[in-house]
C-alpha cells in the first residue's frame, strides 16, 4: 500500500467506523501544491503533446 494512502485509511477509516461504515476504496481526483509545481509539469506535458501532434509526431515523449 502506498505510504500516502495509510494515514487516510488509518484516519478516515476510522471515524467512517464510528458511524458503522467501511472504507472500501480511495479515489484521488485533484492534487495541488502551494508552489503550483504539479500544475506546471501537466501543462509542460499537454504543451509537449500539442506539439507533437502539430509536428504529425506519434511519439510522446519529447
Amino acid at each position: 500500500m502506498p505510504k500516502f494512502l495509510e494515514p487516510i485509511r488509518d484516519n478516515v477509516g476510522h471515524e467512517l467506523n464510528k458511524l458503522g461504515l467501511n472504507l472500501i476504496n480511495v479515489n484521488i481526483t485533484d492534487i495541488t501544491d502551494d508552489s503550483d509545481y504539479i500544475e506546471s509539469i501537466g501543462k509542460k506535458a499537454a504543451a509537449i503533446a500539442v506539439n507533437a501532434a502539430k509536428a504529425g509526431c506519434r511519439c510522446s515523449k519529447p
